[in-house]
């Protein structure tokens, strides 16, 4: 392996704090998503029932700030098995918000030691879980690998560098490649040296903007650092 002496250190490469940044927001929605899924199990598992009573309705309505679509909201209180009086809002279809009455029944299954954990609905919420596990595995893991792959190219900038053998280098040509900065393209250098064998290879450069890549010139000549 060969790199060129000026290459990129670590805090310098965009693609280092692109995947970092990825890997970080991804772990924030796994964590969520993780949390959402033990507190679905545990209501499923741990739920009390009781019989509450409806003491308010209301609309929020869709706003193109603030949400999608309307909200139908029932605010009901109930009993808990310890004589606690909890008071809860739970979101319900239109038509169970039609048909309800103030003062009416309906049935809420809460949490026995967090009775303020409550709602209406029997079965469970899952979606918001698998929604934000799923998004934070894939930009944990895309993050990851970014961040993972510029690490290990810092390393081995720092290994050769230090322990690396040198040569001179002579440049081959100068080229844009697909890779893309704020819709800048970068560039790399791509030179040749001799090993300590004698051997002719060939090496490319990390990812210089068109400013850097704009000072050197086809066939000049340069250090070499080589393993």
């Amino acid at each position: 392996m060969a790199t060129i002496s000026h290459a990129r250190t670590l805090v310098g490469s965009p693609l280092f704090w692109i995947g970092t940044l990825f890997a970080s927001v991804g772990m924030l929605f796994l964590a969520i998503g993780v949390k959402a899924m033990r507190d679905e199990a545990t209501f499923q598992h741990s739920a009390a029932v009781a019989e509450g009573k409806i003491v308010g309705r209301d609309i929020r309505r869709a706003s193109a700030w603030n949400q999608q679509s309307t909200r139908y909201l029932l605010t009901y209180m109930f009993t808990t098995e310890n004589r606690v009086l909890v008071t809860g809002q739970g979101e319900v279809s239109v038509e169970e918000w039609e048909a309800a009455r103030e003062g009416g029944p309906l049935t809420v299954r809460y949490l026995p030691k967090r009775p303020s954990e409550n709602r209406l609905t029997l079965g469970g919420d899952w979606s918001t879980a698998i929604a934000c596990t799923s998004l934070g595995a894939i930009l944990g893991g895309v993050g990851g690998v970014v961040a993972g792959i510029r690490v290990r190219r810092w390393r081995l900038v720092t290994r050769l560098e230090r322990d690396g053998a040198s040569t001179p280098g002579t440049l081959a040509r100068v080229a844009s490649g697909s890779y893309r900065i704020n819709r800048v393209p970068q560039w790399q250098l791509f030179y040749t040296f001799t090993d300590q064998s004698g051997k002719r290879r060939d090496g490319v450069s990390d990812w210089l903007s068109p400013q850097a890549a704009k000072r050197w010139k086809t066939g000049a000549a340069g250090t070499v650092r080589y393993d």
